[in-house]
């Protein structure tokens, strides 16, 4: 997983065809349900459940899993 910056998405709003909808079929998972102003990628949450999924006490364990998650 690489973070490549910010990129601006411009969306058209239709009653059959919501913003979260659109965001989406993009690949965003929307934190807002009705106007969404926050969005994030999910792969993003998919790395995030990863790691707290294989989270553990030791600092060296953990630095081994960070290693793992960041090879996926």
């Amino acid at each position: 997983m690489y973070i490549t910056g910010l990129s601006e998405i411009n969306i058209i709003v239709y009653p059959c065809f919501p913003a979260p909808l659109q965001l989406l079929s993009h690949g965003l998972f929307i934190c807002a349900p009705v106007t969404p102003s926050l969005v994030v990628d999910l792969r993003v949450l998919k790395f995030v459940c990863l790691f707290f999924i294989h989270q553990s006490r030791s600092i060296l364990h953990s630095a081994m899993q960070w290693r793992c998650l960041w090879m996926e």
